[in-house]
């Protein structure tokens, strides 16, 4: 939202702001029309007209520049008063340059160099903007010049420098020359004592839980990966043409989702939300149902509202699905199409078929 803000205030208008179901998108959509929860992105500012390239580098940095000072403030604080959970909670903001280097960071830094390329002659130098480093990348690759690597490395390398000079002007986390007083310790520890170092251990261990779940998610086990195979069975069953089985789809399709921590997730999750379901009907998971039962929890997924989560894990499953089986030409060569259905689409779709 701090994005948002900074695009405003300096003149431009926003159209799209991306925040996936996982990180709350479908609460805030409900009262602002331009917030879009149809992403993998935890919170991204897609639809945008800056005015101008000052307006569109505040709109970037408006997170750093607000985060990182009042994070460090705060840390300073807690380190003064001994509050080591309020120093757990103000790191995050605090070092938020540091989880930024790929995107906002990288995005800032590309701003004044994208734009003196672009006046130097190099009329595709202000494609590699973004705050997503690797779509920047992919970007580059499609340039096909060696100028356009050494743009996005000169980008990286002022991401850096961006991130740094963040950290240091917004003050470090602790006060200068503080020395933590050395106490001595009570011989019975009073109750209160016991109290703040009960409550620090549970926010640290909470915040702890809830960064490693929503930056490090964990990858599927065993047995969720045969829920997947069930599911993708389900949405592309055996008959008179071939199956996801078939195919043999499923390990790239786990690749694609794992190389991305927000798909990864929606996994792991969206595979514990089959075997909920599946428990609501007396089964003890997905693989425990019928044919006609996993269906339906299908279906239930498929008529989610749109920003919630069943929703979001079955068009993430469903849509990756279908690209990968209907690129194969054992799907398409059966329905007598002259080229992969996948990922182009079928051009003369609204002409009658042949046969």
């Amino acid at each position: 939202m701090l994005h948002v803000l900074g695009c405003v205030a300096t003149g431009g208008e926003v159209t799209r702001l991306e925040i996936s179901p996982l990180y709350g998108g479908a609460l805030f959509a409900r009262f602002f029309p331009w917030i879009s929860t149809n992403t993998e992105y935890a919170g991204r500012l897609s639809g945008f007209r800056a005015a101008g390239d000052c307006s569109y580098l505040v709109t970037v940095l408006a997170p750093l520049l607000v985060l990182c000072p009042l994070g460090s403030a705060l840390a300073r604080f807690a380190v003064r008063r001994h509050r080591p959970w309020l120093f757990g909670l103000a790191l995050g903001a605090a070092l938020q340059p540091l989880a930024s280097l790929t995107g906002d960071c990288y995005e800032a830094a590309s701003i004044p160099l994208t734009r003196l390329a672009n006046l130097a002659g190099l009329d595709w130098a202000l494609r590699l903007r973004g705050d997503d480093l690797t779509k920047v990348a992919q970007q580059a690759a499609l340039v096909h010049s060696p100028l356009a690597w050494g743009l996005v490395a000169a980008g990286c390398l002022g991401g850096l420098l961006v991130a740094a000079l963040t950290l240091i002007l917004s003050g470090g986390v602790a006060p200068r020359g503080a020395r933590l007083k050395s106490q001595q310790a009570p011989e019975g520890s009073s109750r209160r004592s016991l109290l703040q170092a009960g409550l620090a251990l549970a926010l640290l261990a909470t915040g702890g839980w809830i960064l490693k779940r929503v930056y490090l998610p964990r990858h599927l086990r065993p047995a969720e990966v045969e829920t997947l195979a069930a599911l993708l069975d389900t949405l592309i069953p055996e008959g008179e043409f071939c199956g996801a089985r078939q195919t043999g789809f499923l390990d790239r399709l786990l690749r694609e989702c794992d190389s991305k921590r927000q798909t990864r997730r929606a996994l792991v999750e969206g595979v514990q939300l089959l075997d909920s379901k599946a428990k609501t009907r007396g089964a003890t998971g997905f693989l425990g149902l019928g044919p006609q039962q996993r269906e339906e929890v299908v279906e239930e997924c498929a008529r989610a509202a749109d920003g919630t989560l069943p929703r979001f894990f079955y068009r993430t499953v469903r849509d990756r699905a279908m690209q990968l089986h209907y690129s194969q030409p054992a799907t398409w060569k059966p329905l007598r199409f002259d080229h992969p259905p996948q990922p182009e689409g079928y051009l003369n779709h609204w002409q009658k078929p042949d046969a």
